[in-house]
């Protein structure tokens, strides 16, 4: 009988498109920072049909691996996730940098669903305090 090895789990946290209104869910690597230190600025990934994007936000906004596949996604839709991820960027880089945990990070999404005025720090502080 052969024991299996410790294999290190890949998890990424799972926003999906019905608490965020965007076509995709958005994937956050739950690893942030950590996961790859070739990787120096935050990611996230969108997926459909089997098919993967990963967009950095360095700057301005980079497709990384993907871009084949804008046309079947539809460029328009990919905007709509940059625009989202652009307007939360302080919450997605906190994220990246373990400053809030995937489940934290969950509810201050979803606070800021129903609290259009909240701002990332807010949802953040109130997500933390659950």
């Amino acid at each position: 009988m052969k024991i299996l090895e410790h294999q290190p789990m890949f998890e990424m946290a799972n926003i999906v498109k019905d608490i965020t209104g965007l076509p995709f869910n958005i994937w956050i690597d739950s690893e942030g920072k950590d996961r790859n230190i070739g990787h120096s600025s935050m990611r996230i990934k969108i997926r459909y049909g089997g098919k993967e994007i990963s967009i950095s936000f360095y700057g301005e906004p980079k497709i990384e691996s993907g871009e084949q596949y804008l046309s079947e996604f539809g460029k328009q839709k990919v905007n709509e996730v940059i625009k989202y991820v652009k307007k939360h960027i302080v919450l997605f880089t906190s994220h990246w940098n373990h400053d809030i945990d995937d489940i934290r990070f969950g509810f201050a999404v979803n606070l800021l669903r129903h609290n259009l005025e909240m701002s990332d720090e807010e949802a953040m502080k109130l997500a933390k305090e659950m």
